[in-house]
């Protein structure tokens, strides 16, 4: 018998496939899998990845340029402490273009590819740098810590290209930036009060309005959680081991609710970073060393300033740092080293207060001293002092369980999900042998001042029994 097909068999096969076609192509045209706005939609996500990608370099490159007479020692070390000051670099020049009325599209996009062409051997020296970075990975344990972390950073970066609900972005992150832009430039802040907060970060996300739209804005905070996760490896890797850089990496990945609201225009990763930037280099130019470094405690000054540009509340920041600047004893030296880092931590938190000073007579307005807008209603509503767990002394000494136990992101008490990791940790620190290592007796330091501030505010007010206040001090506690 003959193998060959039929006649018939040939026809049966072309209507099976004739019919397969026409109830698939029918079925997607009215179904259909993919739409013009899907197409517009990823073309627009690249577009946000691709600003996001001109900016830090731009920051990278500018922070080279500022940082020049401070010696740096790996290109990972370089990379997260120029970044960090080329974005305050760009959020000061966003600030000066907004005063002089020049907040158009347009012009940021000229200004932006001019700064980058100005500085374009810097550029080509970050991309080096950025090239040249490395996280050894020794052992297998190592290699699951860091896909642990890749991950959790790239589903952070996906959340964050997605669009903007979260509600203070809506009250006034994103919204200051869109007043400004309607306005053609900043002006004195009118009658909202969050237009009065620093606005470090704010500007920065103006200039993401301004290129391009809310994602971007959402992209540059996702930056600063890397930038935070970076420094924590970098930190660890220099004083421990590249092992214990992984370990405390992940931790500090580890806290959903500091992952999820570095994926939304919040302020509280960037806080993070400029906190942690500051406790190292502080610890760099005197602890690490041995030996003071005049110059290092000047970039840690820079890096103070530039927090107390994100909050308010950044204030303990500097504070912390001038604990450990005097850890070695109150004398003629140790005077002349906190004026070295008290001067341009000052001078690079000026423009916030002084704009505050000279539009409503207030440089920490409307806290205080009240000043204009401000009333007794309106201060009961913002302090609500009396409201917190001061009646209630055991509830206090236990909010480190209660925040980590019963807190959740989006619920009412302590409002954070931080996880069980950094509780579960705290005994392994108190069981070191912290006497012996300056390092972790330092960290611990710089933690529980921040602590001790935000038990202070629990005690005081509801409003201030958020979690994420004390999210500055993880990476130190991470490290610890």
């Amino acid at each position: 018998m003959s193998d060959r097909p039929t006649l018939a068999k040939l026809f049966a096969i072309a209507v099976v496939v004739a019919w397969f076609f026409a109830v698939t192509f029918n079925y997607y045209v009215v179904h259909k899998p993919f739409a013009v706005e899907n197409a517009f939609a990823l073309v627009s996500v690249a577009g946000d990845v691709f600003a996001f990608a001109l900016l830090f370099l731009l920051a990278c490159a500018s922070g080279r340029r500022l940082a020049r007479g401070f010696e740096l020692q790996s290109p990972l070390e370089s990379i997260v402490l120029r970044a960090g000051l080329g974005w305050g670099a760009i959020s000061f020049s966003i600030l000066l273009l907004g005063i002089l009325g020049l907040l158009s599209a347009l012009i940021f996009w000229i200004i932006l590819l001019l700064a980058l062409i100005a500085l374009r051997n810097d550029v080509r020296s970050s991309v080096r740098e950025l090239r040249a970075s490395r996280f050894p990975i020794g052992s297998r344990f190592e290699r699951a810590l860091a896909l642990f972390i890749a991950a959790t950073l790239l589903m952070a970066l996906l959340r964050a290209l997605t669009p903007t609900l979260a509600w203070d972005a809506q009250v006034y992150h994103l919204t200051e930036g869109k007043f400004w832009i309607a306005q053609g430039r900043i002006t004195a802040p009118p009658d909202i009060p969050y237009f009065s907060f620093p606005s470090l970060v704010e500007n920065l996300y103006l200039g993401a309005l301004l290129l391009k739209g809310d994602t971007l804005a959402q992209v540059i905070h996702w930056g600063f959680l890397l930038l935070t996760v970076g420094l924590v490896f970098q930190f660890a890797h220099k004083i421990f081991s590249t092992r214990m850089g992984w370990m405390a990496a992940a931790l500090l990945s580890a806290v959903p609710s500091l992952v999820l609201i570095a994926s939304w225009p919040y302020v509280d990763a960037a806080l993070a970073f400029y906190a942690t930037a500051g406790l190292y280099v502080v610890l760099r130019a005197t602890l690490c060393e041995g030996t003071t470094d005049g110059r290092g405690l000047v970039l840690a000054g820079v890096f103070a300033g530039l927090a107390l540009g994100v909050k308010y509340t950044a204030l303990i920041i500097p504070l912390a740092l001038a604990v450990l600047i005097l850890a070695r004893g109150l004398n003629r030296e140790s005077i002349k080293q906190l004026a070295r880092f008290g001067a341009p931590t000052a001078l690079f938190a000026a423009p916030w207060y002084l704009r505050n000073l000279v539009a409503q007579g207030n440089p920490i307005y409307p806290f205080l001293f009240g000043g204009k807008f401000w009333d007794a209603f309106r201060a009961a509503q913002f302090g609500r002092f009396g409201t917190g767990l001061l009646g209630e002394p055991l509830r206090l000494v236990l909010a480190p369980w209660e925040a980590s136990i019963s807190g959740q992101e989006g619920a009412l008490n302590y409002e954070a999900t931080i996880g069980p990791l950094l509780l579960l940790s705290v005994p392994l620190v108190l069981l070191a042998r912290t006497r012996r290592n300056w390092h972790v007796r330092a960290l611990l330091v710089f933690v529980s001042v921040p602590y001790l501030f935000w038990l202070f505010g629990v005690a005081g007010s509801k409003l201030l029994e958020q979690t994420r206040l004390l999210f500055p001090a993880f990476p130190a506690l991470a490290l610890a």
